[in-house]
């Protein structure tokens, strides 16, 4: 029979377990992101890693990472560079539109908030989504995760605010932002994604219910 000792250091030395994993995740998600090109591949990596966390399965984390992006980068890179084509465009209309003292310029900053929230909701489903199940189109996935993001309106809204956090420390907080900037540099990604993987457990482990079935 195992003492409370006992069991207090095993829940200690998991949770420490678990502290390494993610920062050993975060360094090579930021590594495997410096191409920009390979910033989707390397962040749908980041969630296969952290949705196997989730879901209570064996992860070797530097394994299971270099061997999903060595399989997939290709194919989750044809999805992300339009997704990249498409926010290089919202950004831009949104500097033009910030820069723009009419109503155009009002019009355009709207318009661009609101295609970039909508951009970055379905950007983080896609990539949760190619972490977790095969896909044969890219509109499949663009599809799904449309749906998913208005379906789970808490965890999009989560996934939103974890996704500006960063930026919004460094333009309206910036000692705050230089403060927590080694944790950021550490383990902020893997961290956050983790976050996002347990609250998606629970509609993946459905779909995976309904993939079997079939």
């Amino acid at each position: 029979m195992k003492t409370k000792t006992n069991l207090n250091d095993n829940a200690f030395f998991r949770a420490m377990g678990t502290v390494g994993d993610l920062v050993v995740l975060n360094l090579l998600w930021l590594l495997c992101c410096l191409p920009v090109v390979t910033l989707g591949a390397s962040t749908a990596t980041l969630f296969h890693v952290t949705g196997k966390m989730a879901a209570g399965e064996v992860t070797v984390v530097w394994r299971d990472f270099l061997g999903f992006f060595r399989r997939e980068w290709k194919a989750v890179t044809k999805l992300w560079l339009p997704l990249l084509a498409f926010g290089l465009l919202v950004a831009a209309d949104l500097y033009i539109g910030g820069h723009t003292a009419s109503a155009l310029g009002g019009l355009l900053t709207a318009g661009a908030v609101i295609f970039g929230l909508l951009w970055l909701c379905v950007t983080t489903w896609s990539f949760a989504l190619l972490g977790r199940f095969q896909y044969r189109r890219g509109r499949e996935v663009l599809r799904d995760a449309l749906a998913l993001a208005a379906a789970n309106l808490p965890t999009t809204l989560v996934a939103v605010v974890l996704a500006l956090l960063v930026p919004a420390l460094l333009l309206l907080a910036f000692s705050v932002f230089v403060y927590l900037l080694p944790f950021f540099l550490l383990a902020g990604g893997s961290a956050a994604s983790l976050i996002l993987a347990v609250s998606m457990r629970p509609t993946f482990a459905h779909m995976e219910k309904l993939a079997v079935s079939r």
